[in-house]
């Protein structure tokens, strides 16, 4: 026990931090997942330590990607199983092993079964990490600790790119190695969430791991008896109460707002509009210099965008945050197809200086609403009894979107051309938020009890 208030309150936003840094960590990891794949690409036609061809290459670079979506729907299973924080430690093995293989690689072999696994880590951890966040951690820190994946999968992305300019591509991978390690290491001093051991029926243990996170004061206590009041006061015994659980309002509605929250993120997902749109924008200057500048510096704009999300959170609702964010992008990837359409009848730099402009800003609000706050929807709208089931649910639709995103993009700006393209995803950023916007209800500051019964109170 702690000598005083203040000795306690240290202790506890301490743990809150070394949670954030766990995320930002693995985040890390993730990002550099989508970038490794072109560092060694690059650096083997150099150093030509094996030779890749053409179908190696498109598996080395796709098959993460493939296999995050199964991985992702299956994590529930793994995390009611063993608990959250044991199937973190194992999927942090598993990112270490991974890497460590990438470092040993010799062959072709090697590496895919080190991009297989890091697939399975990276498709299993997202929604195992929010889960168990979005659990131990007070309202009041839960929506910014939250965003730590997305704000850390940003920086490996560029981390990565640029470690793969100056170190040889198994010192990269080993890097990132040591991440992984630094998981494990954080991750041993921490306790199992409570609500783990609530599923063992483990009343006393629950109640020290709950306190362990989240202090021993009055307002703690009374939220563990109301959680223990919840628990028990229906309990899930047969089949029928199963499938009314999961067909239930409760369920059936956080579900639906996650996954057309994350549809609309990928609507105004930038990465690949950026390399299509960019290609407009060169019709004016084709320096690769140039197209380099742009890119690096439009992408820089996400680290701010992170930055400014961490504050607004504090002081906007998530709510007003997605919902503005989701409007203006909508209308601004309108306004850039109706500039990419005047800039290939009309020739003019002026449109090339108002189609950067407004990358920047749909760049800046993307990353300041629709992509972290993603996170924090999905973390915070499930009921207990069906979290892990709807998070993991909802995380596979998230890498699903992601996956036909990005074979869809090329096809589209082939077929339809590049501005009716952003039309097109203008107008279903613009319906998603809509219906967003009709759906989601006010969260902040609400613990998820007082979530769940506001949903529930609503059927």
């Amino acid at each position: 026990m702690c000598k005083g208030f203040g000795c306690c309150l240290l202790k506890y936003t301490c743990r809150q931090i070394c949670l954030f840094t766990i995320g930002i960590s693995n985040g890390i990891s993730v990002g550099a997942v989508f970038a490794f794949s072109a560092v060694l690409f690059f650096q083997l036609e150099n150093d030509n330590s094996f030779v890749l061809n053409e179908k190696q290459s498109h598996m080395i670079e796709h098959i993460p990607l493939v296999l995050m979506i199964p991985a992702a729907l299956f994590s529930g299973t793994i995390v009611e199983k063993i608990g959250r924080k044991a199937t973190l430690l194992l999927l942090d093995v598993v990112a270490f092993i991974s890497w460590l293989l990438v470092f040993l690689g010799e062959n072709y072999g090697m590496i895919i079964v080190a991009r297989c696994l890091i697939g399975i880590y990276v498709g299993a951890f997202y929604p195992t990490f929010i889960t168990f966040i979005g659990e131990v951690t007070t309202p009041k820190y839960r929506s910014v600790l939250l965003t730590a994946i997305p704000l850390g999968s940003t920086h490996g992305f560029f981390a990565c790119a640029i470690a793969g300019e100056f170190f040889h591509w198994k010192i990269v991978a080993a890097i990132f190695a040591l991440c992984s390690l630094y998981n494990i290491a954080i991750l041993l001093h921490f306790k199992e969430s409570y609500v783990t051991h609530l599923d063992c029926n483990k009343i006393e243990t629950a109640r020290e791991a709950f306190a362990w996170f989240r202090g021993y004061d009055d307002a703690a206590k009374e939220e563990f008896n109301e959680l223990l009041a919840h628990k028990y006061a229906d309990p899930t015994t047969s089949f029928t109460q199963v499938i009314r659980m999961y067909t239930s309002k409760a369920f059936l509605l956080p579900l639906s707002i996650s996954i057309l929250v994350f549809f609309t993120v990928q609507c105004t997902r930038i990465l690949a509009m950026q390399l299509y749109t960019l290609r407009i924008i060169t019709t004016f200057n084709n320096s690769e210099v140039f197209v380099c500048y742009v890119v690096i510096g439009i992408n820089s704009l996400s680290t701010i965008g992170m930055i400014v999300s961490m504050i607004l959170i504090k002081i906007f609702s998530v709510r007003v945050m997605l919902i503005f964010s989701g409007y203006i992008v909508g209308i601004l990837l309108l306004a850039l197809g109706g500039v990419m359409y005047l800039s290939l009848h009309f020739i003019d730099p002026i449109y090339q200086i108002i189609s950067i402009i407004l990358l920047v800003v749909i760049t800046l609000l993307h990353w300041i609403g629709l992509y972290p706050l993603s996170a924090v929807v999905c973390g915070e709208m499930f009921p207990q009894t069906t979290r892990t089931a709807g998070i993991s649910i909802s995380a596979f639709t998230s890498f699903l979107f992601s996956f036909v995103y990005l074979e869809v993009v090329p096809l589209l700006f082939a077929s339809i051309g590049p501005y009716w393209t952003l039309v097109l995803f203008g107008h279903c950023a613009i319906i998603g938020t809509v219906v967003t916007h009709k759906l989601l209800s006010e969260t902040k500051n609400k613990t998820l009890l007082d979530i769940n019964n506001m949903i529930s109170m609503n059927q």
